[in-house]
């Protein structure tokens, strides 16, 4: 196991780009940009943990479109909070035992 972990706050709605899904799920390619951001990590570092917050009504969304996709990289999946603060308080407490942490926004 690596001693680093990267968190990825992934709580946004879609809002500002005006559309029916969050842009974490936009597909870029035919893969969600969510996933190719979390397949830059892993390239990486493999042993790196990875974890990610989402709005809590998405959680299943994710479940989902993994089987869809066929994404087998394993990743933490923690409920994302009020607010970006929210989210990544929600996931440091994943990784408090690593060493190194990185915040991706």
């Amino acid at each position: 196991m690596s001693n680093k972990a990267t968190i990825i706050t992934a709580g946004g709605s879609g809002q500002r780009m005006k559309n029916d899904i969050p842009k974490q799920f936009i597909l870029l390619g035919n893969i969600p940009i969510l996933m190719l951001t979390i397949q830059a990590f892993h390239l990486f570092d493999e042993k790196m943990k990875i974890v990610v917050s989402l709005p809590k009504e998405y959680v299943e969304y994710w479940q989902k479109i993994t089987e869809k996709y066929n994404f087998n990289i394993q990743v933490k999946i923690v409920e994302g909070g009020k607010t970006r603060y929210h989210s990544i308080s929600n996931a440091l407490k994943e990784v408090q035992n690593s060493k190194y942490v990185a915040i991706h926004d």
